[in-house]
């Protein structure tokens, strides 16, 4: 792979690592087809969740592009296999998604909860003793959407042979659900609660070792 993209630049050697990297952690198939390029500032890069895309900063330098490409595709791995997981599937998901964003929205008062009204809708509903049914319909309202947009754009995974909940892979789709419904949010990324998630923790060691390996490649 590195011989491949040792003297390309730009967008050829973004697409051609992208391709070569798909196939070294296995995800022929599942991966989205291609990266997608944004030239933004305070942005390098991630994988969403629900569209199914993966997006890095064209400012970035070649050794962070690999490392970046390795761990947003160890994100969608792990997506993959809770998805494919029986028991679990895009309902799970969907749900553990859903009751992340409201937990992320209530702590740090981003989003729906940043507003004055809903800000105080929720103080009332815990005053008089009902808040966990009050965000209980914002978790079902949000599943219900989160469902719908899994459901088309992870058609053709939904549709792979599944992985059987006993096995040492259905364990780890459990262990990357639990990730998933705990992820600290955005405000606070690169603290300890966030690098120490399941899920950020394996993608950031499978990013280093890629991008160690390319740079001694390169030495």
């Amino acid at each position: 792979m590195f011989e491949s993209i040792k003297n390309k630049n730009g967008k050829e050697f973004v697409d051609t690592a992208y391709q070569y990297m798909v196939i070294l952690l296995d995800l022929q198939g599942i991966a989205p087809e291609q990266i997608i390029g944004v030239n933004k500032k305070w942005f390098s890069g991630g994988f969403d969740p629900l569209q199914n895309t993966i997006k890095y900063s064209e400012r970035l330098s070649k050794e962070d592009i690999i490392n970046l490409i390795a761990h947003e595709l160890t994100h969608c791995k792990q997506t993959a296999t809770i998805l494919r997981t029986e028991g679990l599937g895009a309902m799970e998901y969907a749900k553990a998604l859903a009751e992340n964003v409201t937990r992320n929205d209530v702590k740090f008062f981003q989003g729906r909860f940043s507003s004055f009204y809903l800000r105080g809708e929720l103080e009332q509903a815990k005053y008089h003793g009902y808040e966990e049914r009050f965000l209980q319909e914002f978790i079902d309202m949000d599943t219900r959407k989160f469902l719908s947009m899994i459901e088309s754009n992870f058609a053709h995974i939904l549709e792979l042979p599944k992985i059987k909940a006993n096995s040492p892979e259905g364990i780890k789709a459990l262990e990357y659900l639990a990730g998933q419904r705990n992820y600290e949010f955005i405000p606070i990324i690169g603290g300890d609660e966030y690098k120490n998630n399941v899920l950020e923790k394996e993608a950031y060691e499978i990013g280093d070792t890629i991008e160690k390996l390319y740079r001694e490649f390169c030495a």
